[in-house]
């Protein structure tokens, strides 16, 4: 919510002002208007709705938790073969106007896309972490994959760039993933130590403090917000004062 209110004010800002070329628009138009062509009028055998079923059948039967390698190889698979023949997709109702089937047709091929950007990016990813799952890796290594998996299309393959941690947000075990490893050593993040001995040290020196204070103190970033969200968060058995 603040992220998007964050850049809806910003696009109404002088800062957010944009200088596009009308040429560029008219050649992305025209680019867009050429692949709706192709949809339309082209003659391929294959239906944008089925290959959109199979598509989510291969997501759901691959996706699900406890996804070792093989699974997620045949995952990125099926997603290119649906892909490729997303390729030699047309619509049978050939109207240029409100048409449910090229409707379809149009976004099935954006959607296999990402699901083909997401499926590489699993199979990459050799750790598990919060709803990412892998027998073959289950537990979380932030010594390696502390990182955000940022996927290109010309492929298409994944890279990945490290993500920087702050201090306020070192990173942390969900409770059902300490439930079923907390027999197992916990692989923290080299600063975790050393946030939790400065929350400790900040807690003690602030324990007569007012809570809002020693909430504004471990993270101190309420001027980054915009000003409709700065308030104090009130809790149901207390009133602000």
């Amino acid at each position: 919510m603040i992220v998007g209110e964050f850049i809806a004010d910003f696009c109404e800002s002088p800062a957010g002002e944009i200088d596009i070329p009308t040429a560029l628009v008219r050649e992305a138009m025209q680019a867009e208007r050429a692949k709706l062509d192709a949809l339309l009028h082209g003659g391929g055998p294959e239906r944008a709705d089925a290959l959109k079923m199979e598509m989510q059948q291969i997501m759901t039967d691959r996706s699900a938790f406890s996804v070792p390698a093989p699974t997620s190889r045949k995952r990125c698979t099926g997603c290119r073969d649906c892909w490729c023949a997303a390729a030699e997709s047309a619509c049978r109702y050939r109207v240029d106007g409100p048409n449910p089937e090229l409707v379809t047709a149009y976004r099935t091929q954006k959607m296999l896309k990402v699901a083909l950007c997401v499926a590489n990016g699993a199979l990459a990813r050799t750790e598990s972490r919060g709803a990412h799952f892998r027998e073959d890796h289950p537990r979380r290594d932030d010594s390696t994959w502390l990182k955000r998996t940022l996927a290109t299309w010309k492929d298409p393959r994944t890279r990945c760039r490290a993500s920087i941690t702050s201090r306020s947000t070192s990173p942390r075990w969900s409770c059902r993933r300490v439930a079923w490893l907390r027999r197992e050593e916990l692989h923290r993040h080299p600063d975790t130590a050393r946030r939790a001995e400065e929350i400790t040290a900040l807690r003690e020196r602030m324990k007569d403090s007012d809570r809002h204070d020693v909430q504004g103190a471990l993270m101190p970033y309420e001027h980054m917000l915009p000003a409709r969200f700065r308030g104090l968060n009130e809790r149901i058995d207390e009133k602000l004062p």
